[in-house]
């Protein structure tokens, strides 16, 4: 009965997931490509992403999706909406402002 419960969860998880990608059709799904993309760790041990110098933070997570908010909220709208696998569905990466001055060391994310 257990195998049962267990492939009964795996079955709901595929069809919710193409119900996902079904929804998301007209997006720009995986047009976003970019060598300059890491996820890093700030002094806090809080996992930034950095997409070319630019900094964001987790604003927050699905059972699918993870939407990334620009670090600087006040004055900037860029943000990223990605699958668990890391696919990008949905994105906007027009900034207000410079990129903000850091160090990466030992993948550690220092501000200057």
């Amino acid at each position: 009965m257990f195998a049962n419960k267990k492939n009964t969860v795996k079955t709901y998880q595929k069809k919710s997931l193409n119900i996902k990608k079904k929804q998301y059709k007209n997006c720009h799904y995986n047009l976003f490509v970019s060598t300059d993309f890491q996820f890093v760790r700030n002094k806090k041990g809080k996992d930034l992403a950095m997409v070319k110098g630019f900094t964001y933070y987790k604003q927050r997570h699905g059972k699918f999706t993870q939407i990334w908010q620009c670090t600087n909220i006040s004055r900037c709208r860029a943000r990223f909406i990605i699958t668990h696998n890391g696919e990008f569905i949905r994105y906007n990466m027009e900034h207000s402002h410079n990129p903000p001055r850091c160090v990466i060391s030992d993948g550690e994310y220092i501000k200057i």
